[in-house]
């Protein structure tokens, strides 16, 4: 047995068209053992052993295969176990493969290939060549293309040398083992890649072409989709017999043509013999010959068919296989087939060739047959028709050889198999709205068989029962059926298999379809692969689960327990579980709910608990979203009714503050500095709300009540407890500030405008006292001082801020002189500029004496409070001093004070004499200042330019000397700084006048029709003057800006300007006399041009609308009315006039005409109860006297007629007149019947 070695090929590559065997034949001998009698079922090993992939090439060549002049190969394609050789033009309708080189003959070789080119060897091509699968080359790889270009769809892969000629297209791009392709062109070019790139030189080098669609360097790979496998090499024993057989020329076989008569013969439908199955010699066909051939194995010495038009016909009635096996050569002549009885409609089996010697095939030969020679030369010659495979050891396809033409029967070794074919998959849309559905099913055979061929089989439902399994709700359960394929059938449809349809939503429910039995076919070996899993595919949308009540849902907080019920749009077979989420818009009310609900499956609805805890406590209404949300979105979904809405009220009171919260307080004034006092502000329980509060400082004057932001100071007065929390903090600081005070108290009172709130109970609860209890009085120090015998009387001696340790602004201190022995000679003044001072009285006990005692004081203050003394000890000296200034801290003053401002005071220590005189003697403030020559206080001069933005320096100094009696001075310079005020320019439109018309003085606002609005402006430092015009209607702000640039910030002022040249619109409601008139009634025309408006009503008001824009630029309307005074017979005018706020004016006139008196009518021909006999008569009739010339005839009904004619005039007067006329047409004396008259 020989060996094949099998390369298969899956369908993957972008360029293959069809399933692609490669087959390599490796024969280890060249004599076999033959062991088997033929390739049928009974012939043991045969050709039922061989693997069907075998059988499904066009050319097998062992060493190789030669392509003929145009030769077109079968769809399967060619495999060369050696080299391959083509012609021109030949056609490669399927892959090639060759294990040795591939070469083309001819300078032009228009070769076209259909598939893939795998060449293991060298290739060697010319011009003209079209691939349309990739090309891959183990060897080297040399083409043309100068003279047409060669052109590959697919990727290019090359192991060695590549060289080749220019104008070739590599679409699918290039990947060589080596770094360079040989070209012979510098100048024209080869194209690589889609979009080509363009690439032109003797050689192509990598580095230098470095296109993407060139791959370099990269070692030579089969293709991916290439593996292999070892199928065994068919070979049998040919058992020939001794009964030689002869065909005469222009006959068909019977039974006598034979060297030994031959019984059993049966007929074909030709009427022709069919030679039976068995063992002959050789086989002579002579000249237009014919021989019928039925189904099973021939064994045959030789067959000699090289005569002309021979004919062997192949009866298979069965479908059955027919096998020719030759032991020695097969030679057919010219123009002879080998072919079914019937090629249009016979499908059955195939017919098999075997020949271990030469098999040769004539002109113009058809054969329809796998042909297997594996040790000959399968030598075909011109214009063969090969309907089959062909394997030998070299094969020759000629010119004009045709493999295939799609007539192919293919062979089959075994019986086919069954199975089931899904056009659209196994898993079945359900369907809906009711009712059953096919669940299309094919039935497939494996490939075509010349016998019908019966499947048997059922179909079953899985267990357990559950979802996923189908059951009798879903599927209608096939007890047992069959199918029948016809001989040639490959497909059956099969369509009694239906499915339920429903709306319920379910999962993918599956159940089995078993394959039993089968007649002239085969089951799979395995068992399990005669079961196919059918599925039921779901197409209904998962449950939608919404409230049953979307409405919002508003309870009280004492509600308790609420049902909230779920629906879904569907059934559903699983239990539908959502999650269950509530978002609370407060947050402080307390709940409970399951952390989901469900729906049974089978079910639509639900319900589950949400229960709201009463949690007394004040609180903001809350509002509470109770959301479904899906755990699974592929079983459940969420509609738009997924949110329920509800509201719940509180129901508690607003909460109090703590009764036990302290509202007194007492606290020291501290010495210096500030303390800080907490008062916390205490609820009686927690709120839902934020408390806002607020505290009012009470008004309060006189000595016990403190001052604001003297004696205390508030840090928070106002504020917020947060929802849920018990307190906030008062805060205010207690100041100190020296003054000598009695208790004092202020009260902060619970302010509700200012802390409004609905949710707080200030009952019991008013305000908070703080009281600040006397503080110390004035505190004196004692004091030595110097004073000269020479000092007059009333010269100052003392300073008394000197020993005072209180600056006090408001409180009143008496300072008084203790009795003693020195009293007499001193007093205390208060002297403008220097406050309490102690002076010389009585100067006659004062005198220097060397070593005297010194003179004693005791000085007094005392306020409404307190009283300090002070001991002032002064010794008396004859030493002249020199007067000594107190300096003192950095003056300020505002800019643009005026003259006379008081800027601050100098001051000099005591001692420094007397007679002081104070004057300015230089600095950069000399011109803006001066100083009181006996107080020392610096003042503005009169006249002094002190503007903030102008000085270059903010800053001044002055030097200032102070001189005493004795000629003594001391100098000091003081620095004054000059305080920015903040000034802002000013600007003002003072008059708009309207040309000709009105002038407005300091307008914010002006109304106008006007085309110019003139305008007067004032400004800090001028006026204009100016026209604005306007050209159309609109808003229009003026405005003025100025900036002075010696203040801080600039001015503005606008006039807003509305102008409208819209005229009002007045509209008067219709007036016409449009009511129901009686039958036969005229109404009297109006003379042309007579406008009047006529009436009857004597208090008649004529209502009507103005249309007007306002003056906020709106369109509005107002209703109004004309209200004459009528006179009858009179013509009253009425003029109505609006003006609208811009000045535009509508005036319309109105002449009303009373008119109260109806017109007289007066029907003179026909006269009353006349009788007529004819149908129509005349009618004349007048109106105050005047004969009308219309309605002037009457159509009569039998009986009783009433004849009316009415007549209104233009206030709406109508007068009528009426005769009863009878009408008799047969008889002049018939009664008159006036119960139903008719009115003509």
């Amino acid at each position: 047995m020989n060996e094949l070695l099998i390369l298969k090929k899956q369908k993957i590559s972008q360029y293959t068209h069809k399933l692609f065997i490669a087959v390599l034949f490796v024969f280890f001998s060249a004599t076999s053992l033959l062991h088997a009698q033929g390739f049928g079922e009974d012939a043991g090993i045969g050709m039922s052993t061989i693997d069907e992939g075998l059988l499904k090439f066009g050319l097998y060549g062992h060493d190789s295969v030669f392509i003929g002049y145009e030769a077109k190969t079968a769809d399967s394609g060619v495999v060369g176990g050696g080299v391959v050789e083509l012609e021109q033009g030949s056609v490669i309708r399927g892959d090639l493969y060759s294990f040795g080189d591939l070469v083309t003959n001819g300078n032009k070789n228009y070769q076209v290939f259909n598939g893939d080119l795998v060449v293991l060897g060298d290739a060697y091509l010319n011009d003209g060549f079209q691939v349309d699968g990739s090309f891959y080359v183990q060897g080297d790889l040399r083409i043309g293309g100068a003279s047409k270009a060669n052109i590959i769809e697919g990727s290019t892969h090359v192991g060695e040398l590549f060289s080749m000629a220019y104008s070739n297209e590599f679409k699918g791009g290039v990947v060589v083992a080596q770094d360079s392709i040989i070209t012979t062109s510098d100048y024209s070019a080869n194209f690589f890649g889609t979009p080509p790139v363009e690439l032109r030189a003797f050689v192509l080098r990598s580095g230098v072409h470095s296109a993407p669609q060139l791959l370099w360097s990269t070692p030579f790979t089969m293709p991916e989709h290439f593996d292999t496998k070892a199928y065994d090499v068919p070979t049998t024993v040919v058992n020939p017999g001794t009964n030689n057989i002869t065909v005469l020329q222009d006959v068909s076989w019977d039974a006598t043509m034979g060297s030994e008569p031959i019984n059993g013969v049966k007929i074909a439908p030709n009427g022709n013999q069919v030679l039976p199955p068995g063992s002959y010699g050789h086989l002579k066909m002579e000249y237009n010959s014919e021989l019928a051939l039925g189904e099973g194995i021939y064994h045959f010495a030789s067959i000699d068919m090289a005569a002309t038009l021979l004919n062997v016909k192949v009866y298979q009635p069965n479908g059955g296989r027919t096998q020719i096996l030759v032991e020695g050569d097969i030679t057919l002549g010219h123009k002879n087939n080998i072919m079914p009885y019937d090629t249009v409609g016979n499908k059955g089996g195939t017919i098999l060739i075997y020949s271990n010697g030469k098999l040769t095939i004539g002109q113009e030969n058809e054969i329809w047959a796998t042909l297997i020679a594996p040790n000959a030369t399968l030598d075909m010659t011109y214009y063969p028709k090969l309907f089959g495979q062909a394997f030998a050891k070299v094969i020759v396809a000629p010119q004009y050889f045709e493999g295939n033409d799609g007539r192919y029967v293919p062979f089959y070794p075994a019986k086919p198999k069954i199975g089931l074919a899904f056009a659209e998959g196994n898993l079945v849309p359900e369907g809906s709205g009711g009712g059953t559905k096919i669940f299309p099913l094919t039935f497939s055979l494996e490939h075509e068989n010349g016998l019908p061929v019966t499947v048997y089989f059922h179909t079953e439902f899985r267990s357990p029962a559950g979802p996923g399994h189908a059951d009798a709700d879903d599927i209608n359960l096939i007890a047992k059926d069959s199918v029948m394929f016809e001989p040639g059938e490959t497909k059956v449809v099969y369509d009694k298999l239906l499915i339920n349809k429903d709306d319920d939503f379910e999962l993918d429910d599956y159940f089995d379809l078993i394959l039993d039995s089968v007649v002239n076919a085969e089951l799979d070996s395995i068992a399990e692969n005669n079961i196919y899993s059918l599925g039921i595919e779901n197409d209904d949308p998962a449950p939608e689960m919404n409230f049953a009540d979307p409405d919002d849902l508003l309870v009280d907080e004492a509600v308790g327990s609420i049902n909230l019920a779920v629906k879904l749009t569907n059934k559903s077979v699983l239990e539908s579980v959502a999650e269950i989420v509530v978002q609370s818009k407060v947050g402080i009310l307390t709940y409970q709910v399951p952390d989901s609900v469900s729906v049974l499956a089978g079910e639509t609805e639900s319900y589950f608990v949400l229960t709201i805890d009463d949690d007394l406590i004040d609180a903001p209404d809350d509002t509470l979203l109770v959301i479904l949300r899906t755990t699974n979105a592929l079983t459940l979904t969420i509609g738009a009714d997924s949110v329920k809405t509800i509201i719940v009220t509180d129901n508690d009171p607003s909460v109090k503050l703590s009764e036990t919260m302290l509202t007194d307080f007492v606290v020291e004034e501290p010495f210096e500095g500030a303390t800080t006092l907490k008062i916390p502000l205490v609820l009686a329980g927690v709120s839902g709300w934020d408390i806002p509060w607020a505290l009012k400082v009470l008004p309060g004057s006189g000595a016990t009540h403190a001052t604001l932001d003297e004696d205390y100071r508030i840090v928070k007065a106002n504020g917020k407890i947060l929802a849920g929390q018990l307190s906030d903090t008062i805060i205010v600081e207690v100041l100190s500030d020296i003054w000598d005070e009695g208790d004092e108290s202020f009260v902060l009172e619970f302010d509700p405008v200012a802390g409004k709130t609905e949710h707080l109970d200030y009952s019991g609860k008013k305000d908070i006292v703080v009281t600040i209890p006397r503080n110390g009085g004035p505190n004196l120090t004692d004091i030595t001082i110097e004073l000269n015998a020479q000092a007059p009387e009333g010269a100052d001696v003392l300073f008394l801020r000197e020993i005072f340790n209180r600056r006090d602004t408001v409180i009143e201190y008496n300072w008084n002189i203790l009795p003693g022995d020195n009293a007499h000679n001193f007093a205390i003044k208060n002297k403008p500029g220097k406050a309490w001072v102690l002076e010389v009285f009585d100067k006659s006990d004062i005198d220097f004496v060397p070593g005297m005692a010194p003179f004693k004081l005791d000085v007094e203050v005392c306020s409404e409070f307190n009283c300090d003394t002070s001991l002032i000890t002064i010794e008396i000296t004859n030493i002249i001093r020199t007067p000594e200034i107190i300096v003192g801290d950095t003056m300020y003053v505002h800019e643009n004070s005026p003259g006379g401002t008081k800027v601050d005071s100098l001051d000099v220590k005591s001692g420094s004499g007397w007679d002081l005189v104070w004057e300015v003697i230089g600095g950069t403030g000399v011109t803006d200042y001066i100083i009181d020559p006996e107080t020392g206080i610096v003042l503005v001069k009169e006249g002094a330019d002190l503007d903030y933005e102008n000085e270059q320096s903010r800053t001044q100094t002055l030097q200032i000397r102070v001189t005493n009696s004795h000629d003594r001075s001391d100098t000091v310079w003081v620095v004054i700084n000059l305080i920015d005020v903040l000034e802002y320019s000013t600007i003002n439109i003072d008059v708009a006048t309207i040309p000709g018309g009105k002038s407005y003085t300091n307008p914010d606002t002006l109304w106008v029709n006007s085309d110019s609005l003139d305008i007067e402006w004032s400004y800090d430092r001028g006026d204009s003057a100016e026209t604005i015009g306007f050209a159309k209607d609109g808003v229009f702000p003026i405005i003025r800006k100025y900036c002075n640039p010696t203040k801080n910030f600039c001015a503005s002022d606008t006039l807003v300007i509305r102008r409208n040249t819209k005229l009002p619109v007045v509209i008067w409601e219709n007036d016409e006399k449009d009511e129901d008139l009686p039958k036969n009634t005229v109404v009297m025309p109006r003379d042309s041009g007579d406008t009047r408006i006529y009436t009857n009503d004597p208090q008649k008001i004529l209502p009507g609308t103005t249309q007007y824009i306002d003056s906020a630029g709106n369109l509005v309307s107002i209703d109004v009315k004309a209200a004459p005074k009528l006179k009858e017979g009179k013509d009253v005018k009425v003029i109505y006039t609006f003006t609208d706020p811009y000045g535009n004016q509508v005036s319309d006139t109105l002449v009303f005409h009373l008119d109260t008196t109806p017109p007289v009518v007066k029907i003179f021909d026909p006269i009353n109860e006349e009788s007529f006999w004819v149908y129509n008569i005349d009618v004349g009739w007048k109106v105050d006297g005047v004969i009308m010339d219309t309605l002037n005839r009457a159509s009569l009904n039998k009986g009783v007629n009433i004849i009316r004619r009415s007549y209104m005039d233009l206030a709406g007067n109508i007068g009528s007149d009426s005769v009863t006329v009878i009408l008799s047409p047969t008889r002049p004396d018939v009664a008159i019947d006036l119960v139903k008259p008719l009115i003509t």
